[in-house]
């Protein structure tokens, strides 16, 4: 086994070392994966992936949070329903209604 003028550690205990910190603590396999293993990309694609999933996952929660997609939905209903010069009112009194009722799919008549 030939060892690494530059840490001292060998090959195959640099790939053990790596992947049980890929396994325990992942962040650090990850940096430890791209600074000392010569893997092909594709496998440190792959190893990284559940990275990337996860990050687009939070990053998707916050956007759907900030967005608020159920509240404009009931908004949207509402000023359906509310055809009248007294719109605002209508829609308030409506979006308050639906605050407290269980949602529905089909606006409420």
């Amino acid at each position: 086994m030939a060892t690494s003028k530059k840490s001292g550690l060998s090959h195959d205990a640099k790939t053990i070392i790596t992947v049980i910190l890929l396994l325990l603590a992942y962040p650090i396999g990850v940096i430890l994966m791209f600074v000392w293993m010569k893997w092909s990309k594709w496998i440190k694609v792959l190893v990284l992936l559940p990275a990337i999933i996860f990050i687009l996952g939070i990053l998707a929660s916050v956007v759907l949070v900030a967005t608020n997609p159920l509240g404009k939905i009931h908004t949207a209903q509402c000023a359906q329903l509310c055809e009248t010069k007294e719109k605002n009112a209508c829609v308030l009194s409506c979006l308050e209604e639906k605050r407290y009722s269980t949602f529905s799919a089909t606006p409420a008549k």
